[in-house]
């Protein structure tokens, strides 16, 4: 099964003919007048395949052609993977209706489980408003490895700031973040980053009193940061949960939950300035993802979130990128704790572009009137997060700005939206 998984990239296949090239010539080649001519040829099929491998990068690209009314929601309750490890069913629901199990991820390495930490990617990625700065702590554990990485961008000076650090488990175990394996339902869990400047703890639990899945952070970034919070996921709301096939290998997957209107509790402090959230007030989101990815991965990602003129909490997200076979497109809009899935939105940007406004609207060729948006993203700074390590590689890529718009439900309601806060993200892998 893996065998066959990876023959369906050609490049494996230019690797097996230079390998049977380079070990079997006839006599009748050697004496050809071209054979002073094929060293050079092998050079060239060498660094092509490198190319191919460790420089060249798929742009991610998200689907703007699939339908709500096409997209798979989840309707019944199951396992998400079979015996094999293999993902039974793509698509998305709003509620864990689909049971992970970590241990149920069949063997990567040649059919061996015991290698697969070095394939399975964990993420956490949690962010808050702290008066008019945004707030990103993205813990992540992809095996081999783990970081974290916290930014700040300041939306009324337009300042970015950037703090990061990695471990590998073989040289700091004992501070090596091992994250949850199953947060989708709430599992318990605490785990530790601490090196150098850089110390976090977290601890999560389901909280059933309030029905809500709490984590508290203690974070100190040297005399920089400092942080005591406490985020909840309210579990009586709409969340989006989502699971597709990553790669042509059926083994491949990634379940992702996105969660809006988290409440924050708890005093932060950057840079000797301290923002105070009393019970249960300040606003943010978190992002939990689990599976297996290609080693060259790539995605598109806009979130924002914020309080409309009525003081009701609103959040926004378009994502796309990774999946081969997706059921579901990552727009859609929470309002008043239901998700609202929105037909797909084109975003025409890279990061660098010079424009000061971003039309960000439903694909017009859907022709659809129900579930569309009208969005304007201004861009107001930029940062990015980076590391080439020539095997490894990744790039992440922020584009800070405000959302202004509307969007029309599918019963044909519509809210409209001034200057809510939030960013676009580009993410591109090579692990």
């Amino acid at each position: 099964m893996v065998l066959s998984a990876l023959l369906t990239n050609y490049s494996t296949y230019l690797m097996l003919a230079y390998l049977v090239y380079a070990f079997y010539q006839p006599e009748i080649l050697s004496e050809s007048p071209l054979s002073r001519a094929l060293p050079y040829f092998k050079l060239g099929i060498v660094l092509f395949l490198l190319k191919k491998w460790f420089w060249d990068q798929p742009r991610p690209e998200k689907n703007v052609t699939m339908r709500v009314d096409e997209q798979n929601e989840f309707r019944t309750k199951g396992n998400l993977l079979d015996a094999e490890g293999r993902l039974i069913e793509a698509g998305w629901s709003r509620k864990p209706i689909k049971h992970f199990s970590p241990e149920k991820i069949g063997g990567l390495f040649f059919g061996f489980k015991s290698l697969n930490a070095l394939r399975i990617k964990k993420f956490e990625y949690y962010s808050f408003l702290a008066g008019p700065k945004l707030v990103q702590i993205i813990p992540a554990n992809i095996g081999y490895g783990a970081s974290l990485f916290v930014n700040v961008f300041d939306f009324e000076t337009k300042r970015a700031e950037k703090f990061g650090d990695k471990m590998l488990p073989m040289l700091e175990s004992k501070h090596f973040p091992r994250l949850a394996g199953n947060p989708f339902e709430c599992q318990t869990a605490s785990y530790e980053f601490k090196k150098g400047d850089f110390h976090l703890q977290v601890h999560q639990s389901e909280d059933k009193q309030i029905k809500a899945h709490k984590t508290t952070f203690d974070l100190r970034i040297s005399n920089i940061i400092a942080a005591q919070l406490t985020c909840e996921r309210d579990l009586t709301q709409d969340d989006h949960f989502e699971a597709y096939q990553s790669d042509d290998n059926p083994q491949y997957f990634y379940y992702n939950l996105k969660s809006y209107d988290n409440r924050w509790t708890g005093v932060f402090t950057y840079r000797g300035n301290q923002t105070q959230f009393g019970p249960r007030q300040g606003i943010g989101a978190c992002d939990y993802g689990r599976g297996v990815l290609p080693y060259k991965t790539s995605w598109i990602w806009g979130s924002a979130f914020g309080k409309l003129r009525d003081g009701r909490v609103f959040g926004l997200n378009l994502g796309g990128g990774i999946g081969v076979e997706s059921r579901s497109v990552e727009d859609y809009f929470k309002l008043d704790g239901k998700i609202h899935k929105l037909n797909p939105i084109t975003i025409p940007y890279r990061p660098g572009d010079k424009v000061d406004t971003v039309p960000l609207n439903t694909n017009p060729d859907l022709k659809a009137e129900t579930s569309v948006a009208q969005i304007d993203f201004k861009p107001l700074g930029f940062n990015e997060v980076s590391e080439n390590l020539l095997v490894i590689v990744s790039s992440i890529k922020y584009v800070y700005g405000t959302f202004s718009g509307y969007v029309i439900d599918e019963k044909n309601h519509k809210t409209s939206f001034e200057e809510i806060l939030g960013m676009i993200e580009w993410g591109q892998f090579k692990w």
